[in-house]
């Protein structure tokens, strides 16, 4: 299980060891993305993720940094897919045929996004905005108490 924080501002580090039988770390784009869906309200979205790493047959496993504000500010349980981006060379102005609607890429981008192969699916705990986090105790009436029961 993956744990991921929402914060305002700043990033963290993931590590996903992937499931995929194929050897992926041989070709490694460096373009990868963990899409998210919320088990309860079924809202989805997506994170861009900076490879930290460079695995290999020994330590095949994937570290990864993100920028926290694209952490899902709502807690809870999700599943998560890792995908690797496959790219090709972007087009030149004026020798391509790509329509502006059909171009999957971003201006400072240095390939164009033909392709993706899903490397993981996986669980998350995210711990959001709308989580409760209790640093001091300012009552006296806020002791818990709970009962164990024996069969």
């Amino acid at each position: 299980m993956i744990q991921l924080y929402y914060r305002p501002s700043g990033s963290q580090t993931i590590a996903i060891w992937p499931e995929v039988d194929s050897i992926y770390y041989n070709n490694i784009s460096g373009s990868f993305i963990l899409n998210y869906n919320q088990d309860l309200d079924r809202s989805s979205g997506s994170i861009d993720l900076t490879l930290q790493n460079t695995p290999d047959s020994v330590t095949p496993r994937l570290v990864f940094s993100l920028a926290n504000s694209n952490v899902p500010q709502y807690g809870g349980y999700y599943t998560v897919e890792l995908f690797e981006r496959i790219g090709a060379t972007l087009a030149t102005w004026g020798q391509t045929t790509d329509t502006w609607r059909a171009a999957d890429y971003t201006w400072n981008a240095t390939t164009d996004i033909v392709n993706s192969r899903k490397l993981d699916t996986d669980r998350a705990w995210v711990s959001g905005s709308d989580t409760p986090s209790f640093t001091q105790y300012v009552s006296a009436d806020e002791d818990g108490t709970y009962t164990t029961y024996h069969g």
